[in-house]
């Protein structure tokens, strides 16, 4: 499982730049050996190359303060949930808990699973979109109030 340690040399591009996207080096690390590798643009999608596999990454934090995360890793996940604003707890680095609004000590388990789509994860059991997870869960937590 790769990790992204620091983000260097950030740039936000301006007029006479030829992207569109923020972008910069990440250093990188697999537990064995530790690389700095460039992020490079495929249409709106980020990705780097490490060990000839590509990942793509996202900026899960604001344009001026950011935090790339792998997407599909559980930090992406823990990202997504923070947004929604969701409690979670970071079980390995294939899992997670996520606890529900009310305060019930009630959790789901969310892990990734072997389904290669994007967004989508085993959660309660399931293999469902993390989004529309998150949406149905906001809908019925304002049914309830």
């Amino acid at each position: 499982m790769i990790k992204i340690e620091a983000l260097k040399n950030y740039i936000v591009p301006f007029c006479g730049n030829k992207r569109i996207l923020p972008y910069g080096d990440l250093i990188i690390s697999d537990g064995e050996s530790r690389k700095t590798v460039k992020i490079k643009d495929e249409g709106e999608k980020q990705y780097i190359t490490f060990n000839r596999k590509k990942y793509y990454v996202r900026n899960a934090g604001s344009l001026y303060s950011p935090k790339f995360v792998i997407v599909g890793s559980i930090e992406d996940v823990a990202e997504r949930l923070t947004e929604a604003g969701y409690k979670y707890e970071i079980q390995s680095e294939k899992a997670l808990r996520v606890y529900f609004k009310d305060k019930t000590g009630e959790y789901t388990q969310i892990s990734i699973c072997d389904d290669k789509r994007e967004d989508f994860y085993m959660i309660s059991g399931k293999v469902q979109s993390l989004n529309e997870w998150i949406d149905y869960k906001i809908e019925n937590w304002r049914n309830l109030l």
